[in-house]
């Protein structure tokens, strides 16, 4: 959101301290002396509506004030919220109600300024401010500000705060986790790039010279492993695509890349980066193909991490191939591939069928995995309750990982 756009809506508190005149400066412009921020604001941003959350001693207090200063700027017409002045729970969810219905319905971008905020009335607006961006779709476009009056310059000009990347951090912590839970890459992606975007912006017009943040490209990598993932793009993930390194290669480069940009501009979140990258980093091994040692192992890694994200039918689907690459050549366990050889698959899947159901792990699997993919279309007593379909794919990526350590020390089977 850029100073000059249309506002819809600002959203203030007003106190019942003592307000003196000062001239407010945001980004380069100012706005006439005043003692009140909400009048400053109205002139630099213009809003369609004005919101003034306030108690009863504070509209007491500065109501009439604030009327007159905003009417001689021919501003919107101010729109008072009573709220309560007491700190009971009833009163702090009585709080949050009323700034949640003031941030929600805004015909275009709102500005809510928390300098005059009461007591913890600043740490509920930041409540309220992740929770309608949490559950709102979409959630309201939110600039949060703040007047520093004590931190006037040498002429007299108190600056304007712009705290707007706090809340982008607190959506990219809530993108970041639901990615580290779920691998649900898409919302992680787009406040990477968001947060990427707002420094390069930053940079810009502090006049500093350089390349872009690298969060932009940690945005694109993050974008690309995601969608890999979601679709189980097995062989974009692990061999990558002609003339490209594999999505979890890129990925893995892209967080170190971003890492002196992270611990710079935002070192509260450097340890997120570490957890990223221990989560992908076992797929990151780029083997020649996935039947080697160790392409096993990054297929193994692969069925563990969908099986931690509880998405245990791309978990069976992943250890259904993994186990056919026992027995695969290398043309047959390269998915993806311009050069990969059906018929060679084919015959691989026969040799990790031969045996009896009794002693071979595959067969045995084979009807675990087809109650999943059928989604339980069968008689009750032949579908598995939950818990045996867990452990049941629990024990066979156990016998698969078992298996790849084998085939890594030289063993057979």
């Amino acid at each position: 959101m850029s100073s000059e756009s249309e506002v819809g809506r600002l959203v203030t508190f007003l106190g019942t301290g003592r307000y003196e005149p000062v001239r407010y400066g945001f980004e380069g412009r100012e706005a006439a002396s005043t003692p009140y921020v909400a009048r400053a604001l109205a002139e630099l941003f213009a809003p369609g509506r004005i919101l003034v959350l306030a108690t009863e001693e504070a509209r007491a207090k500065h109501e009439d004030g604030l009327r007159a200063a905003l009417a001689e700027a021919g501003t919107a017409v101010p729109e008072f919220v009573a709220v309560p002045s007491g700190g009971a729970r009833a009163d702090q969810l009585a709080l949050f109600a009323a700034l949640k219905a003031a941030l929600r319905g805004a015909e275009g971008p709102v500005i809510l300024d928390i300098t005059h905020g009461f007591r913890a009335q600043p740490f509920l607006a930041a409540a309220v401010v992740a929770f309608v961006r949490a559950v709102d779709d979409p959630p309201p476009e939110t600039r949060v500000v703040y007047a520093a009056f004590e931190a006037k310059s040498k002429d007299g000009v108190a600056p304007i705060w712009d705290l707007t990347y706090l809340v982008e951090l607190l959506d990219w912590t809530f993108a970041l986790r639901m990615f580290l839970q779920t691998g649900r890459a898409e919302e992680a992606a787009d406040a990477t790039g968001a947060v990427g975007r707002a420094l390069a912006k930053a940079r810009f017009e502090g006049g500093k010279q350089g390349p872009r943040p690298e969060l932009n490209r940690l945005a694109k990598a993050l974008h690309e492993f995601g969608a890999d993932l979601e679709t189980l793009r097995t062989g974009d993930l692990l061999l990558g695509k002609p003339n490209e390194k594999p999505s979890a290669v890129a990925l893995v480069a892209a967080i170190e890349g971003a890492r002196s940009d992270v611990e710079a501009h935002l070192p509260p979140l450097s340890d997120v980066l570490d957890r990223m990258a221990n989560m992908v980093r076992p797929l990151a091994t780029r083997p020649e193909h996935l039947a080697s040692p160790g392409g096993l192992e990054a297929v193994a890694a692969l069925a563990r991490l969908y099986a931690r994200f509880g998405r245990w039918l791309e978990a069976a689907a992943t250890l259904r191939e993994g186990w056919v690459n026992l027995f695969a050549a290398p043309e047959a366990a390269r998915p993806g591939a311009e050069e990969f050889d059906q018929a060679a698959r084919e015959a691989a899947e026969e040799s990790a069928s031969a045996g009896e159901v009794a002693t071979n792990p595959f067969r045995a699997f084979a009807d675990l995995r087809n109650d999943l993919l059928h989604a339980q279309y069968r008689p009750r007593a032949s579908a598995r309750p939950v818990d045996a379909i867990r452990k049941g794919l629990g024990r066979f990526l156990d016998e698969f990982e078992h298996e790849v350590r084998q085939r890594k020390e030289g063993g057979s089977r």
